[in-house]
């Protein structure tokens, strides 16, 4: 194989993919290591450590990141005027968390019901969160494979489940012997029946649900109601394996199964590459960043830090990465030409003072709200309302996200992000 061939092809350049896709995930460690230094070296109490700097990256990365959305959907003329509807429909991702707690408290009138499913929703929000962080890693590596003519063969699933398998072991196996509170609502203790009665209610709600999408009128599945019913059913079956097992267990077991498919693909992967006379140095971009995806989880993840230290640590990694390829995008797409066009995103595309005083504009009506009602509200219930309310902040960059990153069929994406 002559050199040419083993010329990989990178999404920026790089240097550029090197400085923004792959080693800002150093930049989670360097979290970390502020806060050891600032509570180990300067004697800083660790409550106050763990606010500034979770705050200041919120603010700085993870808030912004978030808005960085709005400026290829609501900002962008042509893309609301021809998705309005997807749009304004996805503002109901707000009213889930509300609605799913009020509807435990109305079953019996109960705060300890309430705070029940608070718990629920917020551990599930975490793993969504987690969720959203792994598709941005599997979407660069997409562009990857697809800029270093990579067919899509049976080694693209082989990539997601590296990835997937990968990622899910630490989140897993970093619990078990220290799981870590993530709400005050998870130092109360509530009967075993309690969360069985949960459970039950969880599972029974999800398959009405499910039942009634065999009803076209409803538009259930338009709504994503759908996928609603399968996230309860499976919390439903989650729940009674913790209480028939305990959560030490069930995070071993889960973990431990994750490990050993990780390694079988990784063997079949060798095996197909040795069979076939596959180098892998044609695409050493993806291989880098797959490596350091897995490994900067699984130290990350087996630390003793503060959750919230851990949560900034793991996403600064996704939100550089984010910021990055937006900007990349928007640059090419929003000319300054075009602003009959596009509206305020060639503003915002092209200026980048304007974005960043908006962004962090933004941050106040949405992230400090959201922190502030997480902490200093004593009310149970408001607090739990509010909080769930907040989360759809996140919930609707996921969407968004989920909407807008489909490279698949998209010449115009494909154009702007320089695959095509």
């Amino acid at each position: 194989m002559n050199k040419l061939t083993l010329q990989s092809k990178w999404v920026f350049s790089k240097k550029e993919d090197l400085l923004w896709v792959i080693l800002p995930s150093l930049i989670g460690f360097l979290i970390i290591g502020m806060y050891f230094f600032m509570t180990g070296y300067l004697g800083i109490k660790e409550q106050m450590t763990v606010l500034v700097l979770y705050l200041t990256w919120a603010l700085l990365f993870d808030g912004t990141h978030a808005f960085a959305t709005y400026s290829r959907t609501y900002f962008d003329k042509q893309f609301y005027s021809e998705n309005k509807k997807m749009l304004l429909k996805s503002l109901l991702v707000f009213v889930i968390g509300p609605i799913f707690i009020s509807f435990f408290y109305f079953l019996n009138n109960s705060v300890d019901d309430s705070s029940i499913a608070f718990i629920i929703f917020n551990r599930f929000a975490i793993c969504y969160a987690y969720y959203h962080l792994i598709r941005q890693h599997w979407g660069f590596i997409v562009i990857y494979r697809k800029k270093n003519g990579e067919p899509d063969d049976i080694t693209r699933k082989l990539d997601g489940f590296l990835l997937t398998f990968g990622s899910i072991f630490p989140f897993l196996h970093g619990q078990i012997d220290n799981i870590k509170v993530i709400h005050l609502a998870e130092t109360l203790n509530f009967p075993l029946e309690k969360w069985e009665t949960a459970s039950y209610v969880l599972f029974i709600t999800g398959v009405i649900i499910l039942l009634l999408n065999f009803f076209k009128k409803l538009n259930f599945k338009k709504l994503g109601l759908d996928v609603i019913a399968i996230v309860m059913i499976v919390a439903s079956v989650v729940i009674l394996l913790i209480k028939n097992f305990t959560l030490t267990r069930v995070l071993y077991i889960s973990s431990t199964i994750a490990a050993l498919f990780f390694i079988i693909t990784l063997l079949y992967y060798l095996f197909l590459m040795i069979k076939n006379k596959t180098n892998p140095l044609s695409n050493k971009p993806k291989w880098i960043l797959l490596l350091m995806v897995l490994v900067s989880y699984n130290i990350a993840f087996h630390l003793d830090i503060p959750i919230l230290i851990l949560i900034a640590a793991i996403t600064v990694f996704h939100n550089i990465q984010y910021h990055k390829i937006i900007n990349f995008h928007n640059v090419n797409k929003y000319k300054n030409e075009e602003k009959q066009k596009y509206g305020f995103a060639v503003v915002l595309a092209q200026k980048i003072s304007v974005f960043i005083l908006l962004a962090l504009l933004f941050n106040l009506f949405s992230y400090i709200p959201r922190i502030a009602s997480n902490v200093l509200i004593s009310d149970p219930m408001l607090n739990y309302i509010l909080s769930s309310f907040f989360w759809g902040v996140a919930f609707h960059h996921y969407y968004l996200d989920s909407v807008i990153w489909r490279i698949k069929g998209n010449n115009e994406l494909n154009n702007n992000l320089k695959i095509a």
